[in-house]
């Protein structure tokens, strides 16, 4: 069923209350809300450690310095905050399938899509977003960056580019239950843990996993490319493909979605 533009505006509308039942529903566990938020800052706080330890001593990796890695590091997990906080209910998809309760998106006047996004709120992802902010100003501060329009606009292109590009990730895995049943899989933690290898320079990777994290499912895009527009490295004139193929990549996301929503015959429960 096609779209306009009322019923869009009207899912825009209604998706910060969604999101605010769930807040309240984590709050009321308040003590567990807090402390995932403090484990989830507490890990990327031990990763950066562990970078910093790592290539202390080593000038570069693949002509980026450490610092720069850091950087890049950041700049993938602030993208996988944004999508942990406001699209964790993407995960849900085969649980909903497979214990019936799709069918009753299905009749709902709303989109089921819009149901599933807006149904929970990731609450390690405030915990990601703290964590991507410090690596993000720390290693700017190491490497003596210029905040300007220049670095800012890519900045914000790569963020909104990379975590477009995990959600649809994540939507194409979840979406192939339809065809199993609900019958949980190993392809959204496997699309998840591809995503990981953005986080560093592509050129540390056999031209295999280049392809595959470039051209085939392009998380390079949402974090390599546009940093190495910023820091002026190789690869930097690609940068401006980031838009267009997170953009692109959505798309066949909700048409995976859609064939699969078509498909759908409820679990005969």
């Amino acid at each position: 069923m096609a779209v306009n533009s009322r019923q869009i505006l009207r899912h825009f509308k209604l998706y910060p209350h969604y999101l605010m039942q769930s807040i309240k529903s984590h709050m009321e566990y308040g003590i567990d809300f807090y402390m995932g938020v403090i484990a989830s800052v507490s890990g990327h706080l031990a990763a950066l450690a562990f970078l910093v330890v790592l290539y202390q001593g080593v000038p570069a990796i693949a002509g980026w310095t450490s610092w720069e890695i850091v950087f890049l590091y950041g700049l993938a997990t602030i993208s996988r905050a944004i999508a942990s906080t406001l699209f964790q209910g993407v995960w849900s998809i085969s649980g909903l399938i497979a214990k019936g309760e799709m069918d009753k998106l299905l009749v709902r006047p709303l989109s089921p899509l819009f149901q599933v996004i807006g149904s929970t709120f990731g609450v390690q992802g405030l915990g990601h977003f703290i964590s991507g902010i410090a690596m993000l100003l720390i290693a700017g501060w190491k490497v003596d960056m210029v905040w300007g329009a220049y670095q800012l606009g890519w900045l914000l292109l790569a963020v909104i580019s990379g975590c477009l590009i995990l959600v649809s990730a994540l939507l194409i895995a979840e979406s192939i239950s339809f065809w199993t049943g609900g019958q949980q899989t190993n392809l959204p933690y496997l699309a998840y843990q591809i995503g990981e290898l953005g986080r560093y320079p592509v050129d540390i990777y056999p031209w295999p996993i280049r392809s595959l994290i470039t051209w085939v499912v392009p998380f390079a895009f949402g974090t390599y490319y546009p940093a190495a527009a910023i820091f002026n490295k190789p690869g930097a004139q690609l940068a401006v493909l980031s838009p267009v193929l997170a953009v692109t990549f959505l798309i066949i996301a909700l048409i995976v979605w859609r064939a699969g929503i078509r498909s759908y015959t409820g679990t005969g429960s």
